[in-house]
C-alpha cells in the first residue's frame, strides 16, 4: 500500500504488477491493516494526522468518515462507481485503537487516548457490490421510513446535486504537461 500511495501521491510511476491490480486485491491489501486510509501511507505525517483527525471527528462531532475500495468506471458519479469494500468510522476498528491512542496521547495526553478510542463506535460495513450512492443510508439511525437520504435519492433533483465527485489525494498530484 506504502508503494501504491506513493505511485498516487508522490509521483512515481507505477510498475505492470500495481498496474494489473484491481478492486478485490487492493481491498485484501487494506481491510486488514491499521490503517485509517489510503492516504495514511502517502507519510508518516500524514498517518498520524488522518488518525487524529478521524479520531477527534468521531468523538467530539459524531462524524463517521466513509473509507470504501471502489470500482473506476469511466464515467464516475456516486450512481455509478460500485463498492468493493467499505467502512464507516473505521476509527472504532479494534485494529487502529491502539495506534489512534498513542497518536492522541502524544498529541494531547489530556484527553486519554485508550479511553477516547474506546468509546468510538464500531465501524459499519458498507454493502459490497453496491453503489457509492446506495451506501449512503447504512447507518442503523437511519430508517427507511422517515430517512431524508432516502426520500432525496429517489429524485432526480437529488442525484444532480451531488458535487463534483473527488478521489482522495487528486488535489495532491502534480500536474503532467
Amino acid at each position: 500500500m506504502a508503494s501504491l500511495a506513493q505511485v498516487s501521491f508522490g509521483g512515481e510511476t507505477a510498475n505492470e504488477t500495481q498496474k494489473s491490480y484491481v478492486a478485490n486485491d487492493i481491498t485484501s491489501f487494506f481491510s486488514p491493516d491499521r490503517a485509517s486510509d489510503y492516504y495514511a501511507y502517502s507519510t508518516r505525517r500524514e498517518d498520524t494526522a488522518m488518525l487524529f483527525e478521524e479520531a477527534l471527528m468521531s468523538h467530539r462531532y459524531g462524524i463517521l468518515r466513509d473509507v470504501a475500495i471502489t470500482d473506476k468506471p469511466d464515467n464516475p458519479t456516486a450512481s455509478s462507481i460500485t463498492v468493493d469494500w467499505g467502512q464507516r468510522g473505521r476509527i472504532g476498528d479494534e485494529k487502529l485503537q491502539r495506534r489512534a491512542a498513542f497518536v492522541i496521547d502524544q498529541m494531547m495526553p489530556e484527553l486519554n487516548g485508550l479511553s477516547l478510542v474506546s468509546g468510538l463506535p464500531n465501524p459499519i460495513e458498507m454493502n459490497q457490490g453496491q453503489s457509492w450512492s446506495d451506501n449512503l443510508a447504512i447507518s442503523p439511525n437511519i430508517s427507511p421510513s422517515n430517512s431524508r437520504v432516502q426520500t432525496l435519492q429517489q429524485s432526480a433533483k437529488f442525484r444532480s446535486s451531488f458535487p463534483d465527485l473527488r478521489f482522495s489525494g487528486d488535489r495532491h498530484k502534480q500536474a503532467v504537461e
